[in-house]
């Protein structure tokens, strides 16, 4: 492996680095999207001979390796679920989750789908959904005279109907949570789905142990911090010019070499 691979290698991890800095700026006003990043690890080393060998002289060992590194790698995708800021609105349908957990989302094929995206509307049948349509998990229909519709912090929707002076509940709003919340599959809007590796929900009520609770009026904002964001791109900057340096000194240096021993 020459440095000129090595290199190589160094490229591809920062180009990777910067498609999601770019995916971050591009979803810094996306409600409920948490930042991603790349996961790099080093390629294989080639192991010109180990720690404890022998050495020329007898009775003696050689104290480390000597083993050269060829690069590295992208392994997979981070993700960072802090919280992020409440936005505050006048639509009394949107909630935000404050603490652990997700929205259960029912898809049109009957499987289920979960967000911190809780931009909520009501569609014409009264049904609670988000912006695709699809149903919020577990609401019943909320009748369009209904009026002062609570959506508390554990989750019960209510209002009052006419003639009534006593709340009614219209559904409950449960959330999930994982235990390996970075396995969940991103499908786009604002979606995740259920993997082998992030292992299956434990659904409750908001407020229960380990769970968040819901907050009315409001919906989560992305938690990408712009300047954050294009630090890191200057930063990759940087690192991309020292690993095309390589190309060059690695080309000169070839050069010298070929002349020295005249090829």
């Amino acid at each position: 492996m020459s440095a000129t691979d090595t290199a190589a290698s160094g490229l591809i991890a920062v180009q990777k680095s910067i498609e999601y800095t770019a995916n971050n700026l591009a979803n810094a006003g996306t409600g409920g999207y948490k930042k991603e990043y790349a996961l790099l690890a080093s390629t294989l080393y080639q192991n010109l001979r180990p720690a404890g060998a022998q050495t020329a002289a007898e009775g003696t060992q050689y104290p480390v390796g000597f083993d050269v590194g060829s690069g590295v790698q992208v392994v997979g995708t981070g993700r960072d679920y802090r919280q992020g800021s409440l936005v505050h609105t006048d639509n009394r349908f949107d909630v935000a989750i404050v603490g652990d957990g997700l929205l259960q989302i029912q898809n049109p094929d009957g499987t289920i789908s979960y967000t911190r995206n809780g931009q909520l509307q009501l569609d014409k049948d009264g049904n609670l959904v988000n912006h695709l349509g699809y149903q919020v998990l577990n609401t019943s229909t909320i009748p369009n005279d209904a009026t002062s519709i609570n959506i508390s912090d554990t989750g019960e929707v209510s209002g009052l109907q006419p003639g009534q002076t006593a709340p009614a509940v219209f559904g409950q709003i449960d959330i999930a949570r994982f235990t390996n919340q970075r396995g969940l599959r991103p499908l786009g809007d604002n979606l995740y789905a259920e993997t082998e590796a992030s292992g299956p929900p434990t659904v409750g009520t908001p407020g229960d142990t380990g769970m968040g609770k819901l907050t009315q009026y409001s919906y989560e904002a992305s938690n990408v911090e712009a300047i954050e964001e294009s630090t890191n791109l200057v930063r990759y900057q940087h690192i991309y010019r020292m690993n095309t340096t390589v190309f060059d000194t690695e080309k000169k240096n070839n050069e010298s070499l070929a002349r020295v021993i005249g090829v």
